[in-house]
C-alpha cells in the first residue's frame, strides 16, 4: 500500500482478515500480475486456500505475494458534505493488506484442518463427515490437493472512518 494516511490496528485488520469469506491473492506469473479471489481461512498466522495440482499460483510457491480484504462501511454521496460539488463523495471502509513468500502447507493434519475450517466457512450447517486427515473418506483427496499458506510478514490495516473531516462536516 501506499503511504497509510488511515492506519488502523493490527490485531483489528487480522480480524477482519480472520473474518472475511474471501480475499484478493495477487502475485507476479512469468512477470505478469495475477490476481484471484479466493475463499480463504486464517491458520498459524497464514492465509490458507486450497488449489489444483498445478496452475499459476503453484508457479508462486516461495515467491512474494499479497492478499487483501476490504468491509466497505458506507458510500458517502457527495452532497453530504457540499451542495454542488462532486469531489466530496468518498467512502468508508476498513481494510487490511498482508504480504509474505507463499508457501506449500505438506502436514497432512494442517491440510485437513484449513479444509474444514473452510467447510465450516462455507457450509456452517455441516451436513458431510469432518474433514480428518486419516479418515477414509478423505485420506487419498487430502494427499492429492494443494493447500497454500501465505504467512504474515507484513500487515497493513487501513480505516478511513471520516476521520478527514471536521466535526461539523
Amino acid at each position: 500500500m501506499r503511504a497509510n494516511r488511515y492506519p488502523w490496528p493490527r490485531e483489528q485488520a487480522l480480524a477482519l482478515l480472520a473474518a472475511a469469506d474471501s480475499a484478493h491473492f495477487a502475485l507476479l506469473d512469468d512477470d505478469a500480475p495475477l490476481l484471484r479471489t479466493l475463499h480463504t481461512v486464517v491458520d498459524e498466522g497464514a492465509l490458507c486456500f486450497h488449489a489444483g495440482p498445478a496452475g499459476a499460483k503453484l508457479r508462486g510457491l516461495g515467491r512474494p505475494a499479497v492478499a487483501a480484504v476490504e468491509r466497505v462501511l458506507a458510500v458517502v454521496p457527495s452532497y453530504a458534505f457540499d451542495p454542488e460539488r462532486a469531489c466530496p463523495a468518498t467512502t468508508w471502509y476498513q481494510s487490511v493488506q498482508v504480504r509474505g513468500l507463499l508457501e506449500r502447507v505438506e502436514d497432512p493434519q494442517r491440510k485437513a484442518r484449513v479444509l474444514q475450517a473452510l467447510m465450516e466457512r462455507l457450509q456452517p450447517e455441516g451436513g458431510h463427515v469432518p474433514v480428518v486427515a486419516d479418515h477414509p473418506l478423505y485420506a487419498k483427496a487430502i494427499a492429492g490437493i494443494e493447500v497454500l499458506a501465505l504467512p504474515f510478514t507484513e500487515v497493513e490495516g487501513r480505516a478511513k472512518l471520516g476521520q478527514n473531516r471536521s466535526d461539523d462536516q
